[in-house]
């Protein structure tokens, strides 16, 4: 099957439309980076952009982020203080609640201020190894400290356990180990994750930021980079759902509920199609056209875009080989008989 060709071609009419609808964002910030080592199609691209924008996260130097480089825990406490609000201050201080941490050191100040609120305790034998790479578990236990989140309703065996659990539970990508050493791109995707939670509130916030990854799907998949794609069609997901939950008489909420949905919907169309399964595909794809016609309904103004979701739909379905099923009626004038 040759999809990605054609969607590559597709690709400069999407965005087109996208900024059309005063939704979406524009090809030129899809290109967009803050740093020269951190492509736009990057799956952590959004995250780091957005810690950088809100003054949360820096970069190695003005062009260099360095996301593959380990985070230490002392980076990790000032990372968790900008987090938090907090002032982050690089000069030292008198004297320090732990001794492997030099009072002159620029980590100093900003590891008393966490030790004062609560965010750090460090290690049991007294010390608190601020060199050391800091593991996924104590980073997101940073994380709920810093948003004061009961872990105590998460209880388990082991330290990790709560932490582990409630990672689970709320969406916050921690993976199965708990002692796997994080690197920068990771901690900045969970602390973005992390963000994402603690704004559930902020409607625009969260509109904005499903918009930036319904922009990056068609390009993802275009780069032959599906599991990024479905990376940001789950989260776009995830937010226009909360935000049609905040807002449920709101029909541009409701309808870009159903525009994410139509995406999600696609590209399980575009992996089932891929594995052979005609069945599992014409499904799928009807579900865009379901979705697509909903989203019109609910705002009028969707119409391009549901109308190009539609071609995207009824494309893959005349990739499929025979037997493929009937033809969606709305694929009958795309496709003809």
């Amino acid at each position: 099957m040759k999809i990605f060709p054609f969607l590559y071609k597709k690709l400069t009419s999407i965005l087109t439309a996208l900024v059309g609808l005063g939704v979406f964002l524009s090809f030129g910030s899809l290109a967009h980076a803050a740093f020269d080592d951190v492509s736009p199609l990057d799956q952590k691209a959004i995250a780091i952009n957005t810690l950088v924008d809100q003054g949360i996260i820096k970069g190695l130097d003005p062009n260099t982020f360095g996301s593959s480089q380990t985070l230490n825990r002392a980076q990790a406490v000032a990372l968790m203080l900008r987090y938090g609000g907090y002032q982050v201050s690089e000069l030292g201080v008198d004297e320090t609640s732990f001794p492997d941490v030099d009072s002159s050191a620029w980590y100093a100040a900003a590891v008393e201020e966490a030790v004062e609120l609560g965010i750090i305790k460090g290690h049991a034998n007294g010390t608190f190894a601020p060199a050391e790479p800091v593991r996924s578990a104590q980073f997101l236990i940073m994380v709920t400290r810093t948003d004061e989140i009961d872990l105590s309703l998460f209880e388990g065996e082991q330290w990790y356990s709560g932490v582990m659990k409630y990672a689970q539970d709320s969406g916050v990508y921690l993976g199965e180990n708990p002692a796997a050493v994080l690197s920068r791109g990771e901690a900045a995707n969970l602390l973005y994750l992390s963000l994402l939670l603690r704004q559930a509130a902020d409607n625009d916030f969260l509109s904005a930021q499903s918009q930036q990854h319904l922009s990056r799907i068609e390009a993802s998949v275009a780069a032959n980079q599906l599991s990024t794609a479905q990376y940001h069609a789950d989260l776009a997901l995830q937010l226009t759902s909360q935000v049609q939950r905040n807002l449920p008489e709101k029909g541009n909420a409701l309808a870009n509920k159903h525009l994410a949905q139509a995406y999600s919907n696609w590209l399980e169309a575009i992996v089932a199609a891929l594995g052979d399964d005609n069945a599992l595909a014409l499904a799928k794809i009807n579900a865009v056209l379901q979705e697509a016609t909903d989203a019109y309904f609910a705002r009028s103004s969707t119409q391009s875009l549901g109308s190009h979701l539609k071609d995207l739909a009824c494309e893959i379905y005349g990739q499929l080989p025979e037997p493929k099923g009937e033809m969606p009626e709305d694929c009958v004038g795309r496709l003809g008989n």
